[in-house]
């Protein structure tokens, strides 16, 4: 069941299982299970990629990332992660156990989850933000 939450094969099993965070892509290069992609914004950044997809990665392609919402992070000025971008904060809501952000970012929503016991820094409604995560956190995936 992990693997199947964290590197689903589809669109429809990543959204089924739970929410996700999706970034359309196009494929630059392939090598062993990591997909070098660009996304809709220019930014280049690269994605884990199964081995029961790994037939279907073809350089100019296009798809989608998967990226659960637990999976993002706020990055901090010092910090970089394999793929990176810049958002502006919509919300921000404390849960207790976690806190949810929702922030704008490549003409969507993105969602970012955090436990409590984490250094989550909360940020104002308009902030800009960055976001990232490493490859391994991120399915490539075809529609």
């Amino acid at each position: 069941p992990t693997n199947v939450y964290k590197y689903p094969s589809t669109r429809f099993v990543a959204e089924f299982l739970g929410e996700v965070n999706l970034f359309d892509v196009r494929i630059q290069d392939f090598v062993s299970n990591k997909a070098m992609v660009t996304y809709q914004d220019g930014s280049v950044g690269s994605a884990h990629v199964s081995s029961a997809l790994a037939a279907n990665v073809i350089p100019g392609k296009n798809g989608s990332v998967c990226v659960r919402p637990e999976r993002l992070q706020i990055l901090a000025s010092n910090e970089n992660a394999d793929n990176e971008f810049t958002a502006i904060v919509k919300e921000s809501i404390y849960l207790g156990a976690t806190t949810r952000m929702t922030a704008s970012a490549m003409g969507r929503d993105i969602i970012v989850t955090s436990s409590d016991n984490e250094n989550f820094s909360v940020s104002e409604s308009g902030s800009e933000i960055r976001i990232g995560w490493n490859s391994d956190d991120g399915q490539l995936l075809f529609d």
